[in-house]
């Protein structure tokens, strides 16, 4: 009976031992998993923060963006306004003067604020006009007088174009032969 005793304290012993040793290596585990959801929420949380830093990044340079771009409108509509000057008697005498000191204006501000394509084709017009401009008030063959009209129309609606594609009409499928020149 003694040994059956010793082997059923022996049992118990060992049971309880493993139970403690059980209990203890899932307590382990509970405060290892608490350590991991943890630092997951922590991770959680600076994640959080970052795409929050991100949204309001992405939200100010949208906003910026969307400044830059009413900018340049309002820069374009003034532009275009004032070139009407250049093309045949779109514009009374009487205001010619204006019209030119306010193209002025614009032809400068332009230079702020307009992408490099603007640019390049209203340098293309305007080397156009500084070139053929003292040709306009002469007796030309009628053909000659015709094939500046259709150069300069040709670049001024250019200039049209590229405006169109810088404020966000850059999928327009509009050519330059789209642009009509009407005078009353």
């Amino acid at each position: 009976m003694d040994l059956f005793k010793s082997i059923i304290t022996n049992a118990a012993f060992l049971g309880v031992f493993t139970l403690i040793v059980g209990y203890m290596f899932n307590r382990g585990l509970q405060k290892q998993k608490r350590k991991f959801d943890d630092q997951l929420l922590k991770q959680k949380g600076e994640i959080d923060k970052e795409i929050e830093k991100l949204k309001s990044d992405l939200q100010l340079e949208f906003s910026n963006e969307q400044e830059r771009l009413n900018q340049k409108r309002n820069v374009y509509i003034n532009l275009i306004n004032t070139m009407a000057v250049f093309i045949g008697k779109r514009v009374p005498e009487n205001e010619r003067v204006d019209y030119q000191k306010n193209f002025l204006k614009a032809y400068d501000v332009s230079w702020l604020w307009a992408s490099d394509d603007v640019l390049l084709a209203l340098s293309r017009y305007m080397q156009f006009k500084l070139e053929n401009n003292h040709l306009f008030g002469q007796s030309l063959p009628v053909e000659e007088v015709r094939r500046l009209q259709s150069l300069e129309k040709e670049h001024f609606s250019e200039c049209v174009l590229e405006i169109r594609k810088d404020i966000g009409f850059s999928e327009s499928i509009l050519t330059k032969e789209h642009y009509k020149f009407i005078n009353f």
